[in-house]
């Protein structure tokens, strides 16, 4: 929206017609933020290792988080605009630490043993409950 802000400005000034710029400054943006939308993903693969996430396009790489790292991990339901003011990546209120979620309110709540949190949002809350059973490393139901 700034830039499209910007180009009318020096559009107006340069006494210049509007049309052309106009048009393309609204549809420029118009057409890329559904696009970003449409092309965000949140990845999550659990491995006897650990845990590797992966937020497209804004990760070019997963981040590797080692079991060793966790002094906790557990299921949990949360509310994304109390806490979180929403969805994407984001640093929570009053200690809740950063998010990855993409929609929904069912995450993987991670505790780092230096006390920082991560909350990484999934749609298959029950098939990662299980996973992390099968481990054995946590206790998740918290």
């Amino acid at each position: 929206m700034g830039v499209s802000i910007y180009v009318n400005i020096q559009t107006i000034q340069l006494q210049e017609s509007l049309f052309n710029w106009t048009i393309l400054s609204l549809i420029i943006p118009g057409l890329l933020i559904p696009c970003l939308f449409y092309f965000l993903m949140l990845k999550t693969r659990i491995e006897t290792n650990g845990i590797y996430v992966r937020f497209i396009p804004f990760h070019s790489k997963e981040i590797f988080i080692a079991w060793d790292q966790l002094a906790s991990c557990y299921i949990r339901t949360y509310s994304p605009l109390d806490e979180y003011r929403g969805w994407g990546i984001k640093y929570g209120l009053g200690g809740a630490g950063k998010v990855y979620n993409v929609s929904g309110n069912q995450g993987l709540q991670l505790v780092f043993t230096n006390g920082s949190r991560l909350l990484i949002g999934t749609k298959k809350p029950t098939e990662l409950q299980e996973v992390i059973n099968q481990l054995g490393l946590f206790q998740t139901n918290k």
